[in-house]
């Protein structure tokens, strides 16, 4: 079995451990230019949902990764750039960071009568990648 990962945000790396820990074959991938989802702020000219005063509404003990706690010297309520560099540790932690592409989006994904998805992505260089 082969599992493509859509997203690499906090619950995105979530999953990729979670296969990875189960040895389960695997891609994610991402379509910005790093993981962290919503949390990573979009550099200049590049679209994103982070603005500059985002931070956790819950308390960081609650939003970590029960093994991976976030840093004593995190405030209660991060902003997003503290949330993303705890999610970039996380996936380097977690071994997972080769497993996921970056800058790569998707295109389509659709299933067929068998059950069988293909999942078609365009990479920041334009090329189209077409997997089951």
């Amino acid at each position: 079995m082969r599992v493509c990962v859509i997203g690499a945000g906090l619950s995105g790396l979530a999953v990729a451990r979670a296969l990875g820990d189960r040895g389960i074959d695997f891609v994610c991938l991402e379509k910005a230019p790093d993981v962290g989802g919503i949390w990573r702020q979009p550099q200049a000219g590049e679209r994103g949902p982070g603005y500059l005063s985002l931070h956790l509404n819950t308390a960081k003990q609650l939003t970590c990764y029960a093994d991976f706690p976030m840093p004593e010297s995190y405030p209660l309520y991060p902003r997003h750039s503290d949330v993303a560099a705890y999610l970039r540790s996380f996936a380097e932690w977690a071994g997972v960071l080769d497993r996921v592409e970056l800058r790569t989006e998707v295109v389509s994904a659709a299933q067929d009568a068998g059950g069988m998805w293909t999942v078609v992505s365009r990479d920041a260089d334009g090329e189209v990648t077409s997997r089951q």
